[in-house]
């Protein structure tokens, strides 16, 4: 019970915020020039990018000529996905390889196969899950810690070389939600905290996204976390029963309040298309901008390195 009240807590407490970003803050926008840049002969995975933020990502990066791969477990919705983009933009370049799905590191692997040694100017670490019921993965790892960090750090080491190669980036969907998280034992990512709170639980996924960022610009790579807001996506469709009957009942309210997925998808885009010499490398954005943190862990070096080094051990066991 005291889960639930903390988690519709914080729901309304990202309405309320969300609604604050959209009213006063209009939510930063990409530069309009930017979007008319020609990325003839790129390439882009985005993960999720068959519904919401990762898929008005995926189209934007095809409308400006990007070749772009949808990673998604679901077939026919990754596959609808690549047909509405092939549509609209009166293309071929969006294609779907082979289901992609987190909670499998089976998965991954397979994927990353299909990728093979193409280049990757654009690897958007965009799919998540958020306060889903407590389960553990078939690899063993928490849902939401697996499914937001663990398999996004696996595809990205597997992939390293083909970012290197065109001297790409990589791109972290994160969120407010790392500041909800303010210990944590690394090693300790199979289930032992299960008393831990959903809340709780997605913020060490989504602090891990951060620090796995900034230990990637340490290793030389161009990349970039963010906090896309609140925006009316599918996100928290796994939540459990009463966190989605709160959502349904008062979605009408709720959607007033919240970006759309376009307006969601615009600091995913400005990390992507922004000059890496003039927005230091590793940095965690949000509204278009550089953004500040509340939790002190952002900064901790000590926790950049467990992070890499536990995240390494899980995915190669």
């Amino acid at each position: 019970m005291l889960a639930y009240v903390v988690s519709t807590f914080v729901v309304v407490l990202a309405v309320w915020l969300g609604f604050f970003q959209k009213k006063f803050k209009a939510g930063g926008a990409v530069d309009p020039a930017w979007l008319q840049r020609s990325l003839k002969g790129k390439t882009a995975i985005v993960t999720g990018a068959n519904s919401g933020i990762g898929y008005e990502t995926a189209l934007q990066l095809v409308k400006q000529g990007a070749s772009v791969i949808v990673a998604s477990r679901d077939v026919k919705r990754a596959t609808d996905a690549v047909n509405a983009i092939n549509n609209l933009t009166n293309t071929t370049l969006a294609e779907f390889i082979h289901p992609f799905d987190l909670s499998s590191l089976k998965s991954v692997r397979e994927f990353a196969d299909k990728v093979g040694d193409r280049p990757i100017d654009y690897l958007i670490n965009n799919a998540g899950v958020m306060f889903p019921e407590w389960a553990a993965t078939e690899d063993g790892f928490e849902l939401q810690y697996q499914t937001n960090h663990l398999a996004h750090f696996l595809l990205t080491k597997l992939l390293l070389d083909n970012v290197k190669k065109v001297n790409g980036r990589v791109i972290n969907v994160s969120s407010f939600g790392h500041n909800f998280c303010r210990s944590v034992d690394w090693n300790d990512v199979k289930g032992a905290q299960a008393e831990w709170t959903k809340m709780v639980l997605y913020g060490r996924s989504k602090l891990a996204n951060v620090l796995f960022t900034k230990e990637l610009a340490e290793r030389g790579i161009i990349s970039y976390s963010l906090h896309p807001g609140g925006v009316a996506t599918e996100l928290a469709r796994h939540s459990g029963d009463g966190l989605v009957n709160f959502l349904k009942t008062y979605h009408q309210i709720t959607m007033m309040f919240l970006k759309t997925p376009w307006e969601g998808a615009q600091t995913t885009l400005y990390a992507a298309l922004c000059d890496e010499t003039k927005v230091p490398v590793g940095s965690y954005l949000a509204d278009c901008d550089i953004a500040g943190s509340w939790n002190p862990l952002v900064s901790d070096k000590e926790s950049q390195r467990k992070l890499w080094e536990t995240s390494e051990k899980f995915v190669n066991n």
